[in-house]
């Protein structure tokens, strides 16, 4: 009995120190899928770590960004600016390794690495190549 209780701590000690993603979590119940699927609304955008860009906000006031995700592997994508919203794009999501890709309805295809996936956080980084500087956006999101 001592044997087997010692071998089970020591697995849930080995499964907790081993997370999937960088920011965690480190050990849980709930699959990603599970994790992932629901409402998500963006709480902080950072540019190569900082979250202004010449002095103005990444995440400017009254801009909202809100992803879906249904466990069907459906998505849409949302967003308001001062209380305009633009049309919601949609598509289906796959996970691959340690990225989401997301492939709009429109042929669009985009992967996003993972960082933290919890049941209440969602954070994610796009490195992408702008007036030919490199810049890792990294995304914030809360669930709903």
């Amino acid at each position: 009995m001592k044997k087997g209780l010692f071998i089970l701590s020591a697995g849930l000690l080995l499964l907790a120190s081993c997370g999937r993603y960088e920011e965690g979590p480190g050990f849980t119940l709930r699959s990603k899928k599970a994790r992932l699927a629901g409402d998500w609304k963006v709480t902080e955008i950072k540019i190569n770590g900082s979250t202004t860009v010449d002095g103005v906000p990444t995440l400017p006031a009254g801009y909202e960004l809100n992803f879906t995700f249904e466990k069907d592997g459906k998505f849409s994508l949302s967003s308001t600016y001062s209380d305009t919203p633009s049309t919601p794009e949609t598509g289906t999501w796959e996970f691959k390794d340690d990225s989401l890709v997301n492939k709009y309805s429109d042929g669009y295809r985009e992967a996003f690495r993972i960082v933290r996936l919890t049941n209440k956080e969602f954070w994610f980084d796009l490195t992408d190549t702008y007036n030919g500087q490199k810049e890792v956006v990294q995304y914030k999101f809360e669930s709903k």
